[in-house]
This record gives structure tokens, C-alpha cells and sequence, in this order.
């Protein structure tokens, strides 16, 4: 953005601007960046007024994501989640002019520095609103077509738009507006259009399929002075894809899969497996509903659930490629 032909544009005289243009670059930078922040809280402190918690706020150089951690299934409330990092967006951006005109007559320096953040914030509200999914437009027309379609379809209809959207975009980057940067967001906008539509197909073709249906029943338990080598053997004897590590009083200290086995090597196989088997683990109840554990897995991450009993009891272990098969092979039975 050239700041002197902004202030020239609004009859202000560019020699009354003192600051160098190094400022404006860094005004600029953490303008861009402190408007994408106050969006993105929009979302989350209305979605933690639904009931929902956010793990996090991540920004990054194309814009920011409110990582949040239930899904928000109510259309009116995705709705108004949605709409609200917009909202905050208009409300800077008006705020900022007024600023703006306040200025006006005072410092042509800090006047300017208003109103390129004002503008900042109108293109992010108003770049958010176009309804390519998953951005906060699309997340808009899913909820305004779930009560019509349910929330699969509705999905998935948004789900093309938003990659019509990219499409459109991409072809925008590379010819009229020759914009390598909006050619980058086109593309992960159309993957996370593509990875959103999975996600969801993933959680209703498993939603009601309890843990039990899918475990693998082949664990073990082993203490945690054993060596690594005597527990791949034991393992590999007694065909075991898992083994639950645990403390001299019986209680559950550690994981070790055929997986794990598999990427040590050399020296560390005689170390004892306390040492070495991963600490965290996600486990889940044997009753627990497959869909509900996929979305808790994007909170807390893991490739192996191990699925336990009454009693904390170990009955088996669940990877994520099973739910991610199971998820195919039920969606292709519907």
C-alpha cells in the first residue's frame, strides 16, 4: 500500500508526512496482524459464550485461526460465531475513520496511520465474507443451509462453493490482478474447503459406532524395568500391537505399540521400556461414541486410543487410519 498516495488521494499534503517509510511498512505489518487477532477473538469469545472452549489462537502470514475445541453442530450459533470476526472487523474499521477525521487537521502523520488501519480491517471483514468455506462467509451459508439439508449435505454443498470460490480466486491471482499472494490463500482455501468436507463426513458416518466395534484386542501389559528387546519379543510371541507400561504398583505409566518398536534402534532396545514408551496417550471409555473421540483427537492429538473397560482396564487399541477406514467403508454402505 503506497501511504503517500493514500494521503495524496485525500487532499493531504505529502510533505506534512515526516515519518520514513520504514514506519509505514512496520504500521502495516503489525496493522494487518493486530486486526487479524481482534477478528479472530470475535469468534472465540463468542464461542466460548456457547459453551465451546478454544485451545488456541493461531496467526499466521495469510490470516489467523481460532482453534476451536467442540464442535458448534446449532446453525444459529455457527452462525453468529461466524459473523461476529466480521463484525469486530466493521466496528474497528469504523472506529479508526472516526479517528481518522478526528486527526484530520492535527497530525497528517497519525491521521494516515487511522485510516490505513481502518481500511485494513474493512478488507478483513469484507474478505471474510465471501462465502468460499471454511472461511466465516461460507461457514454463514453452511449454517443458513443446514436447517434445508442437515448438516452433511449442507457441508458439502458449501464445501463446493468455497472451492468454486478458490478457483475463481486462483484465476484472478494469475491473470487480472497478477497477486502471487491471493494465488496461495486460493489454494488453502480450496484444501481447507476439501479437508473441512472430510472432517464432518468422517464424524456422521461414525456418529453412534461404539469404540468397542473397532479395537483391536491385542494388548498386553509389561513393567516398566523390562528391556525394549524382551518386549518386542514378548510382543512378537504373543502377537501384540500394544503393550500398556506400568509402575511397580500396577498403575499405568506408559504406551508402547509395534510402532514405537519400530523406530528405536541400536542401543536404546536395551534400555528399560519406562525409559523410552510415550508418557501421553489418549484413551478412551469402551461405551464412548467413535465420533466424539475423532473430534476430542484434534484437541489432543495421538495416533493410538487406547480403549479401556471398567476399572480402567485395557482392552484394546484403536489407530487413527482404523477410523479413518471405518469412516470410508460406512459412508460407502450408506
Amino acid at each position: 500500500m503506497q501511504f503517500r498516495l493514500v494521503a495524496s488521494a485525500l487532499g493531504i499534503d505529502t510533505d506534512s508526512l515526516f515519518l520514513p517509510p520504514l514506519f509505514w511498512g512496520v504500521l502495516l505489518a503489525v496493522g494487518l496482524f493486530l486486526g487479524i487477532l481482534l477478528h479472530e477473538l470475535g469468534h472465540s469469545l463468542v464461542a466460548i459464550a456457547s459453551g465451546a472452549r478454544v485451545r488456541a489462537i493461531t496467526l499466521m502470514m495469510l490470516g489467523g485461526v481460532s482453534q476451536i475445541a467442540d464442535e458448534i453442530k446449532s446453525p444459529g450459533r455457527e452462525a453468529w460465531m461466524a459473523v461476529a470476526g466480521p463484525l469486530v472487523s466493521f466496528a474497528i474499521s469504523g472506529v479508526s475513520y472516526l479517528v481518522f477525521l478526528a486527526l484530520l487537521g492535527l497530525s497528517a502523520d497519525l491521521a494516515v496511520a487511522a485510516l490505513v488501519f481502518s481500511l485494513i480491517n474493512l478488507v478483513i471483514g469484507i474478505f471474510n465474507l465471501l462465502p468460499a468455506f471454511p472461511m466465516d462467509g461460507g461457514r454463514i451459508l453452511r449454517a443458513a443451509l443446514t436447517p434445508w439439508l442437515g448438516r452433511l449435505r449442507a457441508t458439502r454443498l458449501a464445501a463446493r462453493i468455497g472451492q468454486g470460490m478458490a478457483i475463481l480466486l486462483g484465476i484472478a491471482g494469475l491473470t487480472v490482478l497478477s497477486n502471487p499472494l491471493l494465488i496461495l490463500i486460493a489454494f488453502f482455501i480450496f484444501l481447507g474447503a476439501s479437508m473441512e468436507a472430510r472432517a464432518v463426513e468422517a464424524r456422521e458416518a461414525l456418529t453412534g459406532v461404539p469404540m468397542t466395534a473397532l479395537l483391536d484386542p491385542r494388548v498386553g501389559q509389561v513393567q516398566g524395568h523390562v528391556l525394549l528387546a524382551d518386549v518386542a519379543d514378548a510382543m512378537l510371541q504373543g502377537n501384540l500391537v500394544a503393550c500398556v507400561v506400568t509402575d511397580a504398583s500396577g498403575q499405568s505409566i506408559g504406551l508402547i505399540t509395534v510402532w514405537d518398536l519400530e523406530r528405536i534402534r541400536g542401543d536404546k532396545r536395551m534400555r528399560p521400556v519406562a525409559d523410552l514408551a510415550p508418557r501421553q496417550f489418549f484413551v478412551a471409555a469402551a461405551t464412548d461414541d467413535v465420533a466424539r473421540v475423532l473430534s476430542a483427537l484434534q484437541e489432543n492429538g495421538g495416533p493410538v486410543i487406547l480403549v479401556v473397560g471398567e476399572g480402567d482396564e485395557p482392552l484394546g487399541v484403536v489407530t487413527v487410519p482404523d477410523l479413518m477406514r471405518a469412516a470410508r467403508l460406512r459412508r460407502r454402505a450408506r
